[in-house]
């Protein structure tokens, strides 16, 4: 399997909260940490008609030069394949 590179988490969470009490118990202060979903999925989720087109296009594209053996794109395939050329335009200087 190969290694997914996420981007990371895009809203982590840490630190001390107060958790709200239910009546008659004492306030109590937890440690929260929470990744919440990664860049990618963030990515994944927001890709617009026009993102999703424009990946099955290059899906299209890869697939002629023999970059890509899939057959085609389902709509959460071509969400990721923006997300995962989101990841990489951000990765270039």
């Amino acid at each position: 399997m190969e290694d997914v590179k996420d981007g990371g988490p895009a809203f982590p969470v840490s630190g001390t909260r107060l958790r709200e009490p239910f009546p008659g118990q004492l306030e109590t202060w937890v440690e929260v940490k929470a990744e919440g979903l990664s860049i990618r999925d963030f990515f994944a989720v927001h890709a617009g008609d026009s993102a999703i087109d424009w990946a099955i296009r290059q899906h299209a594209e890869d697939r002629k030069n023999g970059r890509d053996d899939r057959i085609g794109l389902t709509n959460p395939q071509a969400r990721y394949f923006y997300a995962d050329a989101m990841l990489a335009a951000r990765s270039k200087p």
